[in-house]
């Protein structure tokens, strides 16, 4: 099903549910073999098609309800190794998990595109973080990640101040070139806003911390402010 503007799909079902644990290599290749529809091309998932998944993980879910398809859930949906041990995004908490712990248990459901399920290309417009992302002619932002493809990944601006209500509130009224807006995590607001403005302490997707030396939680004591706050809103493309 499709879950971006872009033209990005999901599996209706996953790929590989068991056997996916602190053992298992990710060779990348697993969803070379996934067929739906008598339409190959599937891959495996990158870490950020996983993001926007999760980020819109609510609509999805009510899409494949409808459809009778495998629910998400809330497992460990892998796109890689690292250290040896697979890594995914829990699909519980939106956080990246690693398999150093061999308890957990990975799922890997494959990905395509609408181009390519109908016999064409894939967008060819390519994007590096830093550009300024435009749709239609329009700027809609600074792109902060892509994928390995340089198509896909997630654009950020800045929102303002306010409290954490004010934010997420704002950034989820956004309907700028029909993308799905979001308060940025703290990552991503770090390569948005100024570490130094606002009293330096920012609400995220998060919670509030500081971008000294990058995203932190536990804000420089020199920071003043803990109610209204800067705060910057983000949409994957």
């Amino acid at each position: 099903m499709v879950y971006s503007t872009s033209g990005q799909i999901v599996a209706l079902s996953p790929q590989k549910t068991s056997g996916i644990d602190c053992l298992y290599n990710v060779t990348g290749t697993e969803c070379s073999s996934y067929t739906a529809n008598n339409k190959g091309e599937w891959t495996n998932p990158t870490k950020e098609e996983l993001e926007t998944i999760y980020a819109n993980k609510n609509k999805i879910e009510a899409t494949l309800a409808t459809l009778s398809a495998t629910s998400l859930g809330t497992g460990n949906y892998v796109y890689g190794n690292q250290n040896n041990d697979p890594i995914a995004i829990s699909f519980s908490t939106g956080k990246v998990v690693s398999f150093s712990s061999c308890s957990l248990q990975g799922v890997i459901r494959c990905v395509n595109t609408l181009a390519k399920i109908a016999g064409g290309t894939t967008p060819t417009t390519t994007y590096k973080v830093g550009d300024t992302y435009v749709k239609d002619g329009v700027a809609l932002g600074t792109v902060v990640s892509v994928d390995s493809t340089g198509q896909h990944g997630y654009l950020s601006i800045s929102g303002g101040i306010g409290t954490a209500s004010d934010a997420n509130a704002q950034c989820n009224a956004k309907t700028a070139g029909g993308l799905n807006w979001t308060i940025a995590s703290g990552t991503r607001t770090c390569k948005t806003l100024s570490s130094t403005s606002n009293g330096c302490i920012y609400h995220s997707g998060d919670g509030t911390g500081d971008c000294f030396s990058g995203w932190r939680t536990n804000p420089y004591s020199g920071c003043t402010g803990t109610e209204t706050l800067g705060f910057a809103c983000e949409a994957p493309f």
